[in-house]
């Protein structure tokens, strides 16, 4: 990943100024560097008895991720971003200012709009002291709440959202991840590609 940034990072050679990012994140997304070099947020997570952010892996992968900005210099700082008058690192990407992207599947909607130049998606590379990649991994859920005055509407619902049905749908606009592990392995299909309306 360092190596491709380099080649895709340009730089004015005039003002000496970065043109042209080869990395950007949605936002400072440290923990994706943690977990995918054999880190963790906790000893234990269901029963976290300690803060597990000064083990090497995750001392490594932080520094990495400064680096990338400081040293490298293939990833926008904040102050580079401020200066850019409130253009977003999304906005970044989808006018080419940076080569790669570092988000979630979210953004899907909005990058299916870009006709400039094909894309694509990768998983993120694992660093040198993981056995195995590691994600972070945020949850959505639906629920009912005792006291609604239409208990049987709010449960057909929820039971719609979150049956085949309804993961099929929430799959096709390509803001999320469906829950149903076969449904999900598709949804990489349909992420560029929204003519496809059915891959289960």
């Amino acid at each position: 990943m360092l190596a491709a940034a380099k080649k895709l990072t340009k730089i004015d050679k005039t003002t000496g100024q970065v043109i042209h990012f080869g990395l950007c994140d949605d936002w400072n997304l440290w923990d994706g560097f943690v977990l995918n070099n054999g880190g963790s947020y906790a000893d234990n997570i269901e029963n976290p008895g300690k803060i597990t952010l000064d083990t090497p892996q995750a001392i490594q992968a932080i520094q990495f991720r400064r680096d990338l900005v400081y040293k490298y210099k293939v990833m926008p700082s904040a102050a580079q971003l401020a200066t850019m008058g409130g253009v977003g690192t999304s906005d970044m990407f989808m006018s080419g200012k940076t080569a790669m992207f570092l988000s979630g599947i979210w953004k899907t909607p909005m990058f299916r709009k870009i006709v400039d130049f094909d894309w694509d998606i990768v998983m993120f590379p694992k660093g040198p002291m993981a056995k195995k990649p590691g994600f972070p991994g945020g949850g959505s859920g639906y629920g009912v709440i005792k006291t609604t005055k239409h208990p049987e509407a709010a449960w057909k619902l929820v039971t719609y959202l979150a049956g085949e049905e309804g993961q099929k749908e929430l799959a096709l606009t390509g803001l999320a991840q469906p829950a149903i592990i076969e449904m999900a392995k598709n949804t990489l299909l349909m992420i560029r590609n929204p003519r496809i309306k059915r891959c289960y």
